[in-house]
């Protein structure tokens, strides 16, 4: 099976006792046989909501496929111990516990009786994280489709984005539901199938004119003709659009950006849109189109409206023989877009660039430039993206005069998308024609605390090779971006913003002509009321490496690049310096940034983008784009200087249960940004002193991140980012900032290590003001330890999960932890604890699951309405001499 592993539902068949009866002769008296009395009539089952939707399926070993409109024969019933007297969608809580009653044809008849069971688990294909809850020995999940097509990345919750620049929206009315045939899910035997099952639109919910757009994901299988064991899952993004007052050909649609699970399958070139008749709150499409792709494809998708009028979602299921290529099987889910994301085209544009020459004694010059000589004309292709069109036309200073040129048409014919990742966390977009290249970089922002993908600006970068001489080429990389800018009439005039996202671009060394692509990440702080910001790149990280020479010839890694300026519908900082920490001192590294705000008036300033371009004279150029998404400053995250205390009741509280006394930590964010964060940490353990300031570390921040794998092999729950202050002497702090995507505003957990003494774990964050009286919470997160034995220690990495009842007190909770280094054997530190709440702390004994260990685990709740939590366990002393210690945080 692939390196992501998934757990699904076998399907059981029910099968019925039948109970005899017994007869018995008599004796004497010439009686009859004695009838025993027949059993009671078993108890009716509870209840069930009894589902319909569309559906899709396919053989494995043939690569067969077929999709079907909503049908009695396919259906499935659920039952919800948490809604016992459910009959509909909108009366379950889908969250893992539920009995699935699944009939189908594709199991001849056979009715499938799956208990509920576990937990919510991500499934995770290159850069996209799919929600789903699995049932244990079995072949059911539920999919949590993301229905606003910018998607979150690494999502650890069912949280769904619906409506651009909004923070994300729960799928009310419509989940997707994969079930396989065969407890041996990836047998050749196996049939794999997709249905949707939701809350029905009603007719009236749908408008009878006008038109509207929806994006979301889809998710489904690829089974290569003639090589089915090649097979992958795969994730993708969906898109379409309908006309109200149309039924024949009132929908348009697609689904690109496919990303496989299984390598080294290729769907780069599988994008598919469609063309849909309605019928009602249904639609049908047997007209399909594979733009990338020669040939007549076959198949047919089927669809259905969700919800009411004020959300509205669709989702559909599909399968296609694609030409050539093999079948494509699976479904989407999409939500209802408001706003108009309309780019003015052409569009003016500032490109920073890099011009180096071959055959010649210019190395290589860098700088911005703009003027009516450079502009970009956007041609969107709705609803999908990656047939859409560029034009590009660029104006490079060139001694007194300039080097003007035109880019060839970059559209549908000239796409030629990589399926595989060109880098951490980005895989560009890509066309090529007349010797140039056009990369559309999906850079992962940040917006409203959640990780996702821009949807209002688009960063490009574009690479020619022109003729500059007999014997000489010159290569031009021109970055910029584009988008539905703000106009300067909506920006906000009030308040303050934090803009987080990431860059990337080319660095130049002029010593030994190396060339490498690089990758970082963005802050950005404004000020809407002094129209002044000022920003930050740093956590650099190089990629694809053209050459043999030396990337940090300059001392270019653990640097950052800060700017700042005034700004009004754009900016320009030409104070942009490259440079070490918070102390900006004199550094060879300086050079311009641009940029502007995009959203449309409803969602002004919701993103910002622009470019960059540095040059250290004689060394090194470094030019680039970078996308950012608008958050607010909440909590630990200001740049304030914020001190936590270990006394009782501290608004900023510290605490830890392990034997670290005199604990103090202070925090300074240094704007959002890592590199320029000061820490201070002081504690005493076992004679063992620690007093250290890290005023100026080359931190490591998000691209520092960790897996948490499932314990029991069913591949990762989800991924933290940390920052990190490695490299910055023989001790280590890691700060975890961000789980599964989405930001920590009020709580966090430290990790001191070196490599002579124990570790220290500790918890901190701003207490709680008033706790919740009623109602009860779900926690998630994750949770970091190390279990130490004789001389021996292992690092492990863990999930937490706590329920909290506020009503009652009570709470429950578990770490399922996974050794990542140094695996002991026969060593498990998975524990369960239960306990209850005190004020704003709770506490709670545990054991280890292998009976070796006991002790105690307690915990702080922290920013409103108890948002997050976080805290340390430590067990007490063994007459084995093993001790297990540790921390976590988590959020609701």
């Amino acid at each position: 099976m692939s390196s992501v592993q998934l757990l699904r539902v076998s399907m059981l068949a029910l099968t019925a006792a039948i109970l005899g009866g017994c007869a018995g002769g008599g004796g004497g008296g010439g009686g009859g046989p004695i009838v025993s009395p027949p059993p009671p009539p078993p108890p009716p089952p509870p209840p069930a909501a009894t589902l319909l939707g569309p559906f899709a399926a396919v053989v494995f070993a043939t690569g067969v496929g077929e999709s079907g409109a909503p049908s009695s024969n396919v259906r499935v019933a659920v039952r919800d111990p948490d809604a016992p007297n459910a009959t509909t969608y909108a009366e379950l809580n889908l969250d893992g516990d539920e009995t699935l009653i699944v009939t189908a044809p594709q199991f001849s008849g056979q009715t499938a009786n799956v208990p509920g069971a576990h937990a919510l688990r991500g499934f995770s294909v290159g850069d996209r994280t799919i929600d789903s809850y699995y049932w244990d020995s079995s072949q059911y999940q539920l999919l949590r489709l993301e229905e606003g097509g910018s998607g979150r990345i690494d999502a650890a919750s069912s949280y769904l984005q619906s409506d651009p620049g909004m923070v994300p929206d729960p799928a009310d009315h419509v989940t997707l539901l994969q079930w396989a045939s065969a407890p041996q899910y990836w047998a050749n035997g196996t049939r794999s199938g997709y249905q949707l099952i939701g809350t029905s639109a009603a007719l009236s919910d749908l408008p009878t004119t006008g038109s509207a757009h929806f994006r979301g994901d889809a998710y489904g299988m690829f089974v290569p003709t003639g090589a089915p064991a090649q097979r992958t899952d795969f994730i993708a993004r969906a898109a379409m659009e309908i006309d109200f007052s149309q039924t024949t050909g009132a929908i348009r649609g697609g689904v690109e950006y496919l990303l496989p699970n299984v390598q080294p399958n290729d769907l780069s070139q599988l994008d598919f849109s469609f063309v849909a008749d309605r019928s009602g709150t249904n639609f049908t499409s047997t007209s399909v189109s594979f733009p990338f792709l020669s040939g007549t494809p076959s198949g047919s998708l089927n669809g259905q409206f969700y919800g009411n009028a004020g959300d509205l979602e669709a989702g559909a299921a599909f399968s296609f023989l694609a030409p050539g290529r093999g079948q494509l099987v699976g479904a989407f889910v999409a939500g209802r877009i408001t706003d108009s994301l309309a780019i003015p085209s052409p569009q003016s544009v500032q490109y920073a660039y890099i011009a180096r020459s071959a055959g010649s004694d210019t190395m290589g010059v860098t700088g911005i430039t703009s003027g009516p000589n450079n502009q970009v004309t956007f041609t969107p292709n709705a609803p999908i993206e990656t047939d859409d069109g560029f034009d590009l036309l660029a104006s490079i200073p060139n001694g007194g005069g300039s080097v003007i040129f035109g880019s060839p048409l970059f559209d549908a014919s000239t796409r030629q998308h990589s399926g595989a990742p060109e880098m951490y966390r980005i895989v560009p977009e890509f066309w090529a024609s007349g010797g140039g290249a056009l990369y559309r970089y999906p850079l992962p922002i940040v917006r409203d605390g959640q990780t996702q993908y821009p949807i209002f600006a688009q960063a490009l970068e574009y690479r020619i090779s022109l003729p500059s001489g007999p014997f000489a080429i010159t290569t031009f990389d021109l970055y910029t971006t584009i988008g539905a800018t703000t106009p300067l009439g909506d920006l906000p005039t009030m308040g303050e913003a934090t803009f987080l996202g990431e860059a990337v671009g080319s660095y130049q060394n002029f010593a030994d002509g190396l060339l490498a692509r690089v990758n970082g990440q963005v802050s950005i702080n404004a000020n809407f009321a002094t129209r002044t910001l000022a920003g930050a790149i740093d956590n650099f990280v190089p990629y694809n490496q053209d050459g043999p020479g030396t990337f940090d010839a300059v001392g270019f890694l653990g640097r950052e690049l800060s700017f700042s300026a005034p700004f009004g519908e754009t900016f320009t900082a030409t104070n942009a310096v490259l440079h070490y920490g918070i102390n900006p001192a004199a550094s060879a590294f300086n050079g311009t940034v641009v940029g502007r705000f995009y959203g449309p008036s409803s969602r002004a300033a919701a993103e910002i983008g622009g470019s960059f371009s540095l040059s250290s004279p004689g060394l090194a150029n470094f030019a680039g784009v970078y996308v950012a998404g608008r958050n607010p400053t909440l909590g630990i995250n200001t740049g304030l200087p914020q001190t936590f205390s270990t006394a009782p009741g501290a608004s900023n509280f510290l605490s830890s249960l392990l034997p670290m006394d005199g604990l103090n930590f202070s925090w300074t964010r240094g704007g959002g940004a890592t590199a320029d964060d000061a820490m201070a940490l002081a504690f005493t353990r076992d004679a063992f002193v620690v007093n250290v300031t890290v005023p100026n570390p080359p931190m490591q921040g998000l691209n520092r991140f960790s897996h948490v794998f499932d314990p029991n092999g069913g591949g990762v729950f989800f991924r933290y980012e940390q920052i990190e202050t490695s490299g910055a002497g023989p001790f280590n702090i890691a700060i975890i900032e961000r789980i599964a995507g989405v930001s920590l505003n009020y709580a966090s957990l430290g990790h001191y290590f070196d490599s002579s003494h124990p570790d220290g774990f500790f918890a901190f964050g701003q207490q709680t003001n008033a706790m919740p009286t009623t109602g009860s919470a779900a926690y998630d997160g994750v949770a970091v330890g190390q279990y130490r034995t004789g001389g021996n220690t292992t690092a492990l990495d863990g999930r937490f999960t706590m329920a909290a009842n506020f009503s009652t007190g009570a709470l429950s909770g578990a770490l399922d932890m996974i050794e990542t280094q140094n695996p002991f054997p026969g060593v498990n530190a998975d524990f369960t604890f239960a306990g209850t709440i005190s004020g704003t702390q709770f506490s709670s004994p545990f054991t280890t699951a292998d009976g070796v260990l006991t002790g105690t685990i307690g915990g702080i709740f922290a920013g409103p309405n108890a948002a997050e939590v976080a805290g340390t366990f430590a067990t007490a002393p063994s007459p084995s001499g093993n001790v297990f210690e540790g921390a976590f945080v988590g959020r609701r």
